[in-house]
C-alpha cells in the first residue's frame, strides 16, 4: 500500500497536492509561489540516475547499488479560474491580461523563463505591488 500526504513541509516549504481543487494539476505536489485571482506554484521532480556500468579499469567505486546522482527538474503553474496549466515562453497562459503581462514584461525587461521575473509579473497582474 501506498501513502500519499496531502501536503508535507521540508525546510520551512510546503508542498501540496492540489488533485482533487484544480483541473490538470495531476498527482504532483506544488509549492504556492502568489496567491490571487491568478495563482503561481512551483514544481520540483527530482529523478534518480544509476550510475551507468563502463569498461572495468580497477579504479571504479565499489558497486553497492547506490552510486549515480539526482536530477531536478523545476516547472512552474499558473492557476486561473480553478485550471493549473504550465508557464511556457508564451504570454498565452494569462489568458484575458495577455496583454497586460505582455506589456509589463516588456516596460521591464521580464522573462517568463526567470522565476523571480515570473513572480513579479503575476503579483503585478493580481494587482499587488510588485516592487519594481
Amino acid at each position: 500500500m501506498e501513502l500519499r500526504p496531502l501536503e508535507f513541509t521540508i525546510n520551512c516549504i510546503t508542498f501540496r497536492n492540489y488533485r482533487n481543487k484544480y483541473a490538470g494539476a495531476g498527482i504532483l505536489y506544488y509549492q504556492k509561489l502568489v496567491e490571487g485571482e491568478l495563482e503561481l506554484f512551483k514544481n520540483i521532480i527530482c529523478k534518480y540516475v544509476p550510475a551507468t556500468e563502463g569498461d572495468k579499469n580497477g579504479y571504479e567505486q565499489t558497486r553497492d547499488g547506490f552510486e549515480g546522482y539526482f536530477v531536478k527538474e523545476t516547472t512552474f503553474f499558473i492557476n486561473y479560474q480553478n485550471k493549473m496549466q504550465r508557464v511556457g515562453k508564451k504570454f498565452k497562459i494569462f489568458d484575458k491580461n495577455e496583454g497586460k503581462a505582455k506589456a509589463f514584461a516588456e516596460k521591464n525587461n521580464l522573462s517568463l523563463q526567470n522565476p523571480s521575473d515570473l513572480i513579479k509579473i503575476v503579483r503585478h497582474i493580481n494587482g499587488i505591488d510588485s516592487n519594481l
